[in-house]
């Protein structure tokens, strides 16, 4: 599953580790892979150092997944961290290099969640569609441009398996107002 959002800053990154992490609690095998090359987010957002193997070293061929992969707090929760960034990552969302990184993680994991970078200006989302089963998009109340949505879910297509709107205010909503008011 692809996770995305139309521009920076609207929780993707959030909402791909939160998503794995609850996966792996319910003791699904998963992998949570970190393919936003320009700014990556996985590795500040779990506080683990990418520095040996990344990736990217899994895309070139120069380590196995896993030799890249670590586990994450014993938990049935691997992760695939960028190492280092990147202003121009395309050779590394080829097919020549995707479709074997995803068949092997697919052969491994119940569950491949690929947190990548926004859907607008970049063309890495529509790289990278044609190889995953589905896609998330994350939306900020508040913060997206709605003029840039429409044209993302347009990117997305077929593939959209649902919206994540981050920071929607639930106030106005009596039913809330009732958890709001318990006393303890």
């Amino acid at each position: 599953m692809l996770i995305t959002s139309p521009g920076p800053g609207e929780g993707k990154t959030l909402t791909s580790v939160n998503l794995a992490w609850c996966l792996a609690d319910a003791g699904h095998h998963t992998c949570l892979v970190d393919l936003d090359f320009r700014a990556p987010g996985i590795s500040p957002a779990l506080g683990y150092a990418f520095e040996e193997d990344g990736v990217e070293d899994v895309l070139t061929g120069n380590r196995t997944i896993s030799q890249s992969v670590r586990q994450i707090a014993g938990r049935s929760l691997y992760v695939l961290g960028v190492k280092k960034r990147l202003t121009s990552p395309g050779e590394f969302l080829s097919s020549a290099s995707l479709t074997p990184l995803l068949a092997n993680l697919r052969a491994t994991f119940r569950w491949v969640i690929l947190d990548i970078a926004p859907v607008i200006p970049m063309a890495d989302v529509a790289e990278v569609l044609p190889y995953v089963d589905g896609a998330l998009m994350v939306i900020r109340s508040g913060k997206t441009d709605k003029s840039m949505v429409a044209p993302s879910l347009e990117i997305v297509g077929s593939k959209l398996w649902g919206v994540v709107v981050n920071d929607s205010p639930i106030n106005g909503s009596s039913y809330y107002d009732y958890y709001g008011n318990l006393k303890d």
